[in-house]
């Protein structure tokens, strides 16, 4: 035998035959693993369209729940009759119905139009009549009492039920009820309730499924009965071992698995899904060819390598090649169910995300509101600051729940950033100046470094970096006891499109050991356990921080030294804004009808006092339906507020309806949600809404919101713009309220009247003296006049008397000399209003002062373009003489009442820090006047001692010290008069008054 004869059968021997031996074996594994990959695939998919049937009936139950509780369902089973009185009654003639069925047909049609998914609506009573939306025609006399889904709602026991599937030839439609039966409280059955759900449309993803070029899906019933074949229509709603010959009655036994099966004289490979919550079983079905065939392409390429390699390393190849394909299969299985799994984990997170927020945020916006309510309230000492206690508390706990919101959100990715115009120097300064008293709680020096920052206007999220800022600053204020915090800014402007904000936070604080600094970032993180003990915290405020800076592309580090301070350096990227140009709104609250739409009753009562309060009138809804109801009664509603979170018909939803009905479409609407993120409002816009607000939202920022969305939003440059916090915070400031000016020279007079003034909602300036009145009125913008003058009559250096004069004159460069002007002072003997008037005042008020007499006042004169020259015709001669009586009563009647602590608190508009600040002024100041008091007696200067006392007595009223008041009183008559021995007398006399009014302050 030849060489080369040996050589060929060597080769074969050794290469050719193993070679082919390894190939039919891997054509073998490859053929079963492409069965095995067809399995898998069609399982995941399968597994997708089973969820979204889940999803899709679970969201049907809820609805008939929601209409089973209804209030029109529940009164219609009462009220009903039967329709069908022929073999080809119209089903439904709801024009002609009585006003029950008429209430319930449009409750119907409400609905199905919101759900465009739901077929019919229908409702049946034990009477045998029967209701249902949308009209159409049946050709028999119909009682629902025997149809199958009147008996599966009985059987079912008032729970929500679901029945078998049945086909509608007419259509090729596969129809599923869902079905609810109402019983009454002894038990009886009052009739079922049910809405028809069209499967067409995930019939059409069933029909649209191909594994391949030759695969199917089929979707079998439980009970055998095939809703979905999409290669023999004809075969829809047969039993499944009435076609294809019954070759299908073995494989549908199969609960999972694959299986063969020969249609047509094809071999098909099937795999059999059971629904685990639906009772539906999906069959697929794919060319067992096909797959023997994809297999075969694939494995050409591995064929030729293999030889080649066989060649080489004959042996070794093979396990090689086992091994790597065994690693790829089981590295994509893993990588498939990590991909499932995180889908999930972050689906669950981001649910459970959005229902914490509501959970959380609803209640706080009822405390919250409720306790700004009841701080409104006439409360005694004791109960306003309980009420102080608790409101600091709710905001603390407000506060902590954000910070953890804040991060769940940064966390799963939810943060959406705003991109508007705001003023960089503006809002660091509105921060700085938001967190100035807490640094003076603890003697620190906050200071704002804006020497390289001119004012310019930039786009970004003004919010995420006010936030960013607040707990920057807020960590320094906590961990500094002495010194001072420097805030220093710089913006970075070389790039032209793109600015960097450069800022820094500088403490003098404890610092951070070298050790901790890694880790003062991470969420959940102090530098020691002694640390939250004593200063508090959650630990998140700093990761927060770091997200947020991450995400308006830039960062933040921090350097520190143990004992002298920190130093916490930060950045953001910002793009060139323009600078906007606001008009004044000139709408108003009182007098509008607002219609208030939510489903949580603490909700409406807190928005509905406060808008009462305003002055507006309020009506109120709980729900979508019941909203449209009374919109379609009365469409002249100046606006309405929309709760998002609401069953049956969320917010969202019932603004599309308002704005897309014609009637109704002009009325204003503002969203509130207890769920929100910042790029929620641009959705909200395109809705149609003019105000978005997450709660819980200020009252202050509700006005301004209000006013602003009545006014037109004259306040923006884009009229599409929607109003939201930001774009609050962001308008350039202005006085958008009337400016008057205060002339008192006792600064607890003119705390008490400032704080009245501001109560009642105006702006004011304060004057000592009459010297520094005139050079205000002679210095002020005739953009930004003052429209009323508050003169005290006995001042230094030029009394009320001489300064209204000097006004009158028109001299001294006074820009309006017809300015009203009306006295408030504490002489209220006859002569005095004459003396006010002859002097050229407009109006007279007694001390102390209510804020409704000042209100009065303001009212009668707050507006006037000129002043009348003659005052007498106004008629203000005896209404004056009354007030003055009368206050002259209240003061004779409360002689026995040492402190009037509640018309000083309602005078200050019940604030408590403002208390202890007068009170404190009194304390300090009344000691040397007393003193200074009897001196004038004791040289016998009775004049000066009358004046003196005119002083005590005004400050005294406003604090509601009655009886030293009284006391002054007297001593400044005894001082008009000159009688030294009647002042002798009472000097010591009001020295002890003084002493048991003192006595009894906190």
């Amino acid at each position: 035998m030849k060489m080369s004869q040996k050589l060929v059968i060597a080769f074969v021997s050794a290469v050719i035959i193993p070679a082919t031996i390894i190939t039919y074996m891997m054509v073998q594994h490859a053929q079963g693993q492409a069965k095995q990959n067809f399995v898998l695939s069609n399982e995941r998919e399968v597994r997708q369209i089973d969820n979204s049937f889940n999803i899709l009936f679970s969201e049907i139950a809820q609805n008939v729940e929601y209409l089973a509780q209804h209030d029109s369902v529940l009164a219609s089973y009462e009220g009903i009759s039967t329709y069908l009185t022929s073999p080809r009654a119209t089903l439904m003639q709801p024009e002609i119905g009585s006003q029950i069925e008429q209430t319930l047909y449009q409750l119907f049609t409400d609905f199905g139009v919101h759900h465009p998914r739901i077929a019919y609506i229908y409702l049946g009573n034990e009477g045998g009549a029967y209701v249902q939306w949308p009209t159409g025609e049946v050709y028999r006399q119909y009682d629902p009492r025997p149809r199958p889904w009147y008996q599966t709602g009985v059987s079912a026991g008032g729970e929500i039920a679901l029945t078998d599937a049945y086909y509608w030839e007419s259509d090729d439609t596969v129809i599923v009820s869902t079905v609810k039966a109402i019983f009454r409280e002894n038990g009886d059955l009052l009739g079922v309730i049910g809405i028809d759900l069209s499967l067409q449309n995930l019939t059409e993803i069933i029909k649209d499924i191909r594994f391949g070029e030759s695969g199917f899906l089929m979707l079998v019933e439980d009970n055998g009965t095939v809703l979905v074949d999409p290669n023999e229509p004809k075969n829809n709603f047969k039993k499944i071992d009435q076609i294809h010959d019954g070759k299908f009655a073995s494989i549908f036994e199969m609960q999972s698995g694959q299986a063969q099966v020969t249609l047509n004289g094809t071999d098909y490979l099937t795999t059999v899904y059971q629904s685990p919550s639906l009772q539906w079983k999906f069959i697929g079905l794919i060319e067992e060819q096909e797959v023997l065939d994809s297999a075969r392409d694939l494995l050409q390429m591995n064929v030729i390598i293999t030889v080649v390699i066989l060649i080489i390393f004959a042996g070794l190849a093979i396990v090689i090649s086992k091994l790597i394909n065994d690693q790829i299969e089981e590295k994509q299985d893993q990588l498939i169910a990590e991909k499932e799994k995180a889908e999930l984990a972050m689906r669950t997170k981001g649910e459970f995300l959005a229902n914490m927020s509501h959970e959380i945020r609803t209640p706080m916006n009822g405390v919250i509101g409720m306790l700004g309510l009841l701080a409104d309230t006439k409360l005694e000492q004791q109960q306003a600051r309980y009420t102080k206690l608790a409101q600091s508390s709710a905001e603390s706990l407000l506060a902590l729940i954000n910070d953890i919101l804040d991060f769940s959100k940064v966390d799963a990715g939810k943060i959406d950033l705003e991109n508007i115009d705001f003023e960089v120097r503006q809002l660091f300064e509105d921060s700085i100046a938001s967190l100035a008293q807490r640094a003076a709680e603890k003697n620190l020096e906050l200071i704002l470094d804006e020497t390289q920052m001119e004012r310019v206007w930039a786009k970004g999220d003004p919010g995420r970096i006010r936030q960013v800022v607040n707990n920057l600053v807020g960590n320094a204020i906590k961990f500094t006891s002495e010194g001072e915090i420097v805030v220093s800014l710089h913006l970075d402007q070389s790039k032209g499109h793109k600015w960097i904000l450069h800022g820094s936070v500088r403490d003098t604080g404890i610092g951070i050991p070298p050790n901790k600094v890694d880790s003062l970032f991470d969420s959940f993180t102090q530098v020691d356990s002694s640390t939250t003990r004593k200063f508090g915290g959650t630990g998140l405020g700093l990761a927060i921080v770091k997200q947020l800076c991450h995400i308006m592309r830039g960062q933040v580090n921090v350097t520190s030294e143990l004992g002298k301070g920190s130093t916490f350096s930060f950045s953001v990227s910002l793009e060139p804004g323009t600078k906007k140009v606001a008009t004044k709104p000139t709408a108003v609250i009182r007098g509008k009808n607002i219609l208030i739409v939510d489903d949580n009753a603490t909700n409406r009562e807190v928005q509905r006092k406060q808008l009462e309060k305003w002055g507006a009138s309020v009506t109120e809804a709980q729900d979508g339906i019941s909203a449209l109801k009374l919109l379609r009664k009365n469409p002249d509603f100046d606006m309405a507020i929309l709760d998002m979170q609401m069953p049956g018909m969320d917010g969202a939803s019932l603004g599309k309806m308002i704005h897309e009905d014609a009637q109704l479409s002009k009325i204003p609407l503002i969203m509130m949600t207890s769920i929100g993120d910042a790029g929620d409002h641009r959705e909200f816009a395109k809705i149609g809404f003019k105000a978005y607000f997450t709660k819980p939202v200020t009252s202050s920022d509700l006005y301004d919101g209000i006013i602003l969305v009545l006014d037109g939003r004259s306040s923006f440059d884009e009229p599409e713009a929607i109003i939201t916090k930001e774009h609050l915070k962001q308008l350039p400031k202005q006085n958008n309220r009337s400016k008057i000016l205060l002339v008192e020279d006792n600064p607890v007079n003119q705390e008490v009247a400032k704080a009245m003034l501001e109560g009642l909602g105006y702006a004011v300036d304060s004057a000592y003296d009459g010297v520094q009145a005139l050079r205000l009125l002679t210095s002020y913008s005739e953009n930004d006049p003052y429209l009323l003058v508050l003169m005290d009559c006995q001042m230094p250096k030029l009394d009320g008397y001489e300064t209204t004069k000097a006004i009158r004159s028109g001299t001294n460069g006074i820009v309006n000399p017809n300015i009203p002007i009306v006295a408030m002072t504490a002489n209220a003997m006859k002569g005095d209003r004459e003396k006010c008037l002859d002097a050229g005042m407009d109006d007279y008020l007694s001390k102390p002062v209510s804020a409704e007499e000042l209100q009065g006042k303001l009212d009668t004169w707050i507006g006037v373009q000129e002043r009348v020259e003659k005052v007498d015709e106004i008629q203000l001669s005896d209404e004056s003489e009354e007030i003055s009586e009368q206050i002259t009563r209240e003061v004779e009647d409360q002689t026995q009442k040492i402190w009037d602590r509640h018309g000083f608190m309602e005078r200050i508009g019940n604030s408590e820090s403002l208390a202890t600040r007068l009170i404190g002024l009194y304390k300090d100041t009344m000691p040397t006047e007393l003193a200074q008091l009897s001196g004038f007696v004791q040289d016998g200067f009775a004049t000066e001692a009358g004046k003196l006392a005119h002083k005590i007595k005004g400050s005294s009223g406003s604090l509601g010290a009655v009886q030293v008041a009284k006391m002054a009183e007297s001593i400044e008559m005894a001082g008009r008069s000159e009688d030294i021995e009647r002042l002798q007398e009472l000097v010591p006399e009001l020295k002890a008054k003084l002493d048991d009014f003192i006595a009894v302050l906190p």
